[in-house]
């Protein structure tokens, strides 16, 4: 277990100063609507999987209030991610 949350901590401390760089302001002093546009553009610019996006992105944007997914939108969300796995 501790191998992987090495692993895990390491991933995502790079990808926090990479996320940062995107963001281009700190944490505190940017938006929730900001950060979720840098981890968008993070992504789509290869920082990690657009799955990755997909599967985290939901919950990020319900959790900020940013939007709501409707539970057809997230089943139609799941067929999707599945059809790719």
């Amino acid at each position: 277990m501790d191998l992987m949350i090495s692993v895990i901590e390491h991933v995502l401390g790079r990808w926090q100063t990479e996320l940062l760089v995107t963001l281009g302001t700190p944490c505190n002093h940017s938006t929730i609507p900001e950060r979720v546009r840098a981890f968008v553009q993070f992504v789509c610019g290869g920082g990690a999987t657009k799955g990755w996006l997909a599967a985290n992105g939901i919950w990020m944007v319900e959790a900020t209030g940013i939007l709501t997914v409707t539970p057809g939108q997230g089943e139609e969300l799941l067929a999707i991610l599945e059809a790719h796995l």
